[in-house]
């Protein structure tokens, strides 16, 4: 009887191994083709906000070094 248990628990792993291996494939392509690990609840407007913040912060090291 305990035996039964076993086999829903291979079967358990097996599944947990899988989406495991998915998860971190899904994590390293996307570092390496961004160079950065993808932030959790990332959407436009976060990304709109990112180039911006970028753009100011080389526009203000451009016109102090003037």
């Amino acid at each position: 009887m305990s035996w039964i248990i076993f086999e829903g628990l291979l079967s358990l792993g097996i599944i947990v191994a899988m989406l495991t291996i998915v998860g971190n494939a899904q994590y390293h392509i996307r570092k390496a083709v961004r160079g950065r690990p993808k932030h959790v609840a990332n959407d436009m407007w976060d990304m709109a906000m990112e180039r911006r913040d970028k753009k100011l912060i080389e526009q203000f090291f451009d016109a102090s070094s003037n």
